[in-house]
């Protein structure tokens, strides 16, 4: 708030004014307005990285 950027903002107000958008979710964890392309699942992602650390060990056995 001490930033000369913020210096005109009314931040006693700013509760009160209507945002620009506002998404409709469908529940707490909607993640449907971000977006997804080029995350591949949880279980491939692991899968590359346990790949990594076995080739990594592989050289102290």
């Amino acid at each position: 708030k001490t930033h000369p950027f913020f210096f005109s903002a009314d931040w006693n107000s700013s509760h009160h004014i209507e945002p620009p958008f506002v998404p409709h979710l469908q529940s707490t964890v909607d993640t449907s307005y971000f977006p997804t392309e080029g995350f591949g699942s949880v279980a491939e992602q692991m899968e590359e990285v346990e790949s990594i650390s076995l080739e990594k060990d592989i050289t102290f056995l």
